[in-house]
């Protein structure tokens, strides 16, 4: 199984923790969060997958969570411990041939599973990082490895740039 952590950012900043909105909504990079997680299994915290208009379709969510009484119609699972979930990932690898499991946010999240993850695909748009009360920046378990680890920018548009890290073993 292969761990990604994907999120877009402007500077260090991913979101906005008092209204758990992302920094920035954009189409294209949108239709990339679609198409890089379709078919897979997305594994996200309880906020992020409230924020979600719906469940989302022909994927398996994880939502993560303390709350051992949170029950959503948003996600397929909810579970309550970073090993409760690796061990899920596991088993729908082996039982249903899943290759793929991307972490995406909230930071605590990204925090939780930053050891595990192989892999991060980051939008980073264009622009001043936006003034917010409580901005949610990319963890520091995650951005300290990241000069670390292999680059290679995937995409490039007037608006952001797509790169790939690679954990160098």
């Amino acid at each position: 199984m292969e761990y990604i952590a994907i999120f877009s950012c402007i500077g260090d900043v991913i979101g906005d923790r008092s209204s758990n909105d992302l920094v920035v909504y954009d189409k294209d990079d949108m239709k990339h969060f679609k198409e890089s997680t379709d078919g897979n299994i997305v594994i996200m915290g309880r906020k992020t997958v409230d924020s979600l208009p719906h469940k989302l379709p022909n994927r398996i969510t994880v939502c993560v969570t303390k709350d051992t009484n949170h029950a959503t119609e948003k996600a397929d699972v909810v579970l309550h411990s970073v090993e409760a979930v690796l061990a899920f990932c596991e088993g729908a690898s082996y039982h249903h041939g899943y290759e793929k499991a991307f972490v995406c946010g909230g930071a605590e999240i990204y925090d939780l599973f930053s050891e595990v993850v192989d892999k991060l695909i980051v939008t980073k748009f264009w622009g001043h990082p936006p003034t917010l009360d409580n901005p949610a920046t990319i963890p520091y378990s995650i951005k300290e490895h990241m000069d670390d680890w292999g680059c290679q920018r995937v995409r490039e548009n007037d608006r952001f740039e797509i790169l790939e890290y690679v954990r160098s073993y």
